[in-house]
């Protein structure tokens, strides 16, 4: 996820914003709807719904890929009107939050790091291609692609996107959109402007990458399609009564029922690389202390900074005394309990010294707690050798690290590694064309679907 933003800011109750972010889709990932829906709910509270919308796009997009593809049809279909209903955001925060183990598909991002070693080599690191008859003739790369598109091989296709113009690529993805259902086909338009009305920021690559893999997906067999658009599970009766008991609490300190899971914040908020010999408690019990310092810490939430500013904070003691009745009605945070404090605020969680780990933070993003012994040694098989991939190229963890920033740094680093081989490549090179097998099963293991 982008982060609100690199300076800490508190949410409505008093969590940090970014850790807010991180919490909701740790829990969505790990499959905890209720969890899932209070922080949801948090960000609501503070003004903040495009924030959720995001980052519940963003956690479909890296964990779901193009399965189950009814969830990102309703979520587009949530943003027809300029005002999203809370309501649905959280059938949406359900839905995915319920998405079945079976459902997980981390195309996008295995994709993402496996191009960077693709773009090392000028021979196209793809199998055999079957015949395209029918199809129409292009120039050599774009018959390439429409053939690996043909046969669902999204990532030889993705490789050779680099060697091909603009319109090359606008004429592929035209030619495939036409044949679509108009189901499939909206989705392709979705992902097709993903930044236009997600609120994320990705490298235009990755929409590219998209639609590749909307259009190998739409190849499939129809029954496989018409499972990724099943109706997605609604909110059962105890999370709406759950609700309903929190709406009862907002602005209070009661509100603050859940901690922040530490297993969210390693490499992508302030605590997660933080030394735990340093804290962040000083940032909340600063809350109150006087006007200036309060609204530094409060200031790019949307919510505090509204209520701050229609108080007139720092004109007249009046003004300060009724900001403060109305933010802490329990109490200044100074004042709460250090259990009460620890639900948002402590040490950091990385040993003085140590280097950031890859591995420890993709370990969100390709979970393999809820599979099967055997599924789950394939997986970690596979994704100990993306993390090779990582550490093979000259990337360094620096500050907080998003799924955006990530996708951002690899993008370019493949720029620079295709601009190496360019000179030596020709179209000559795509025939005869060289397998790499190995590389095939990897791939398709990590993917059942799209690659």
């Amino acid at each position: 996820m982008s982060p609100v933003s690199n300076v800490m800011s508190l949410s409505r109750h008093f969590y940090d914003l970014i850790e807010v972010q991180n919490a909701l889709a740790y829990c969505l990932i790990e499959r905890k709807p209720l969890e899932a829906c209070f922080w949801l709910l948090e960000l609501i509270d503070s003004n903040e719904t495009s924030i959720a919308f995001a980052t519940m796009v963003e956690v479909y997009l890296v964990r779901y890929g193009c399965n189950r593809l009814a969830w990102l049809n309703e979520a587009k279909q949530a943003l027809i009107t300029r005002f999203i209903d809370p309501d649905k955001l959280i059938e949406l925060c359900y839905g995915l939050a319920t998405l079945s183990q079976e459902s997980v598909d981390i195309s996008l991002l295995a994709s993402s790091i496996i191009y960077v070693q693709d773009a090392s080599s000028s021979v196209p690191p793809v199998k055999s291609i079957a015949d395209i008859s029918g199809l129409p003739l292009g120039t050599a790369l774009e018959n390439y692609i429409m053939k690996a598109l043909a046969t669902g091989n999204v990532r030889a296709a993705f490789w050779a996107v680099h060697y091909t113009n603009q319109e090359s690529i606008i004429r592929i993805c035209n030619y495939y959109r036409a044949k679509m259902t108009p189901q499939l086909g909206l989705t392709f338009d979705s992902l097709q402007n993903l930044n236009i009305w997600s609120g994320l920021d990705y490298p235009s690559g990755i929409n590219v990458l998209l639609c590749f893999m909307i259009i190998a997906f739409a190849h499939k067999p129809a029954p496989i399609i018409t499972r990724s658009f099943e109706a997605l599970k609604r909110p059962m009766a105890y999370i709406h009564d759950k609700i309903a008991e929190w709406d009862e609490l907002v602005g209070r300190r009661g509100r603050r029922l859940y901690t922040i899971p530490r297993d969210s914040l390693y490499m992508s908020t302030w605590r997660g690389i933080m030394p735990y010999t340093k804290t962040t408690i000083n940032q909340i019990n600063s809350m109150g202390a006087n006007p200036s310092l309060t609204y530094s810490v409060i200031n790019e939430c949307s919510y505090w900074r509204e209520i701050f500013e229609s108080h007139g904070c720092g004109g007249t003691d009046d003004s300060w005394e009724s900001f403060c009745e109305w933010a802490f009605p329990d109490d200044i945070p100074d004042e709460w309990s250090a259990e009460e404090k620890a639900k948002s605020h402590g040490p950091g969680i990385t040993n003085p010294g140590e280097s950031l780990m890859w591995r420890r933070y993709l370990r969100r993003w390709i979970s393999t707690a809820h599979l099967t012994a055997d599924n789950a040694s394939s997986i970690n098989n596979n994704y100990s050798l993306l993390v090779d991939v990582i550490g093979q190229i000259d990337f360094k963890p620096i500050n907080m690290w998003s799924i955006g920033q990530l996708l951002t740094e690899l993008d370019t680093l493949a720029y620079q590694k295709f601009a190496l081989v360019a000179s030596t490549f020709s179209e000559e090179d795509l025939s005869p064309i060289v397998p790499v097998e190995n590389e095939i099963i990897m791939m398709r293991q990590l993917d059942k679907l799209s690659i």
